[in-house]
């Protein structure tokens, strides 16, 4: 009797769990932030503004150029952190400067704000920074 008391229990503590999960939103409609979102987020305000975003950029592009020279080459261009930086080469000479880095993220920036605040929340990053940068 004891046994079956105990078997009662937690099927109604089940029960109740599920009516209870049942009447919230469910997760898949809630912003999900691409995993850097939070990483270049660095004041923690839930919005990533024009400074940071160039921060990211400086240190993506600090990332892809391997011989240290202050510009990505054609073969560093081709490297997993050089991907972002191909649109950046306005004069077309098969190497970006910082400059020019700058310049493409600035543009970037401006693709995902949708709402033209001066930030990025968490759902235009979601919606948009793959459809704008790769990563």
């Amino acid at each position: 009797m004891q046994k079956l008391s105990k078997v009662l229990v937690l099927l109604f503590g089940i029960f109740i769990f599920s009516v209870v999960n049942s009447s919230a939103e469910p997760v898949s409609s809630l912003p999900v932030a691409h995993p850097t979102f939070e990483s270049i987020d660095t004041n923690s305000d839930a919005a990533i503004d024009l400074d940071e975003m160039h921060a990211h950029q400086a240190q993506k592009f600090e990332q892809a150029d391997k011989d240290k020279d202050g510009l990505l080459n054609a073969e560093e261009l081709k490297s997993e952190h050089g991907q972002i930086f191909k649109k950046a080469d306005h004069n077309n000479d098969n190497q970006v400067t910082k400059e020019e880095a700058k310049s493409q993220f600035s543009q970037y920036f401006d693709q995902i704000d949708n709402n033209n605040d001066g930030k990025i929340n968490a759902q235009e990053h979601s919606d948009n920074w793959k459809g704008v940068i790769y990563f």
